[in-house]
């Protein structure tokens, strides 16, 4: 799986998938590994542009899921898949789960910048602000930060039919935002 991603990364999204497939034949079902070389095929086919094939590898490597932690970065690769198909709510939907599944600074940032797209700027923000509390590097922190900057319009305090008290509750920092609905 190294070889796989480290030729992802070289842009060379075709050896990425065929080193995948040739992991696919070693992996056991319902393994880690299994689950990670559908992710991998799935990163590959999102970089040739194949979204809804690279959609339908992400809900098999979610099949193939063992821990919360593939689960979370299946719903992830989906959610953005969906996101380059066009399907907002149904990237929204996908990163929550895989917020559900194992919290990450990236996971949640993600949301933010989906949320902002949507012309929801008070909740993304939200989002950005436990982005850096999450993030597990500088680099999203930071990211957060940016947009936290670019977001200074959205005032903090509950967006218009949501009561004070409820927006307090729904900010608290073990919640995720997806209460908000």
């Amino acid at each position: 799986m190294i070889r796989s991603a480290l030729r992802l990364q070289q842009g060379d999204p075709a050896g990425a998938r065929a080193d995948a497939q040739e992991s696919l034949g070693l992996a056991p079902d319902h393994s880690s590994r299994c689950s990670a070389a559908f992710r991998v095929t799935g990163a590959a086919l999102g970089a040739e542009g194949r979204w809804e094939r690279a959609a339908e590898a992400a809900t098999t490597a979610l099949y193939h899921a063992v821990s919360s932690e593939d689960r979370s970065q299946a719903y992830k690769l989906r959610g953005i898949a969906h996101e380059a198909l066009g399907h907002p709510n149904r990237a929204l939907e996908d990163l929550r789960k895989a917020e559900r599944e194992n919290r990450t600074g990236d996971v949640v940032y993600l949301q933010g910048k989906m949320l902002e797209a949507q012309a929801r700027p008070v909740e993304a923000a939200a989002c950005y602000r436990i982005s850096q509390k999450e993030a597990g590097c500088a680099e999203y922190s930071a990211a957060a930060e940016k947009r936290l900057e670019v977001l200074g319009k959205a005032k903090p305090g509950p967006p218009p039919g949501l009561e004070s008290q409820e927006w307090l509750w729904c900010c608290q920092d073990i919640t995720p935002i997806y209460y908000l609905r």
